[in-house]
Formats: C-alpha cells, sequence, structure tokens
C-alpha cells in the first residue's frame, strides 16, 4: 500500500470476509510504503483499511489468490 505522506499516527488493519483482524501494522514515521504478509492468510477477499487516530484515510479491498 501506498501511504499518504502527510498522515501521521497511522494505522493498518486487514480484515477477513468475516470481520475478523487477521494483521494489524503500525508503519514508522515518514514510511511511503509498507508490505503486509500473507504468509497463512486463505485465499480470498480482505479489507484494507488506514487509520490516523480515529479517522479512516483509506479502505481498500485486497484479493489473494
Amino acid at each position: 500500500m501506498q501511504l499518504p505522506a502527510t498522515v501521521a499516527d497511522l494505522h493498518l488493519t486487514l480484515y477477513n470476509n468475516l470481520g475478523q483482524v487477521v494483521r494489524q501494522v503500525s508503519p514508522s514515521a515518514g514510511a511511503t510504503n509498507v508490505a503486509i504478509e500473507a504468509n497463512g492468510l486463505s485465499t480470498g477477499v480482505y479489507l484494507l483499511r488506514a487509520m490516523s487516530g480515529t479517522d479512516a484515510v483509506s479502505t481498500q479491498r485486497v484479493v489473494l489468490n
């Protein structure tokens, strides 16, 4: 995921199709890209949400084949 440079205190959460949290990442300050490990995840559709504090910055659908 490409990160907006102006967002501070960013947290990324990956949810499965049941709404369960399967991964959480807090990129270091100033990071512009982040990779989330898919090891151990089943194929399917996931929701990736980027949050800054309590504000949603971005929400994306992720498909794992």
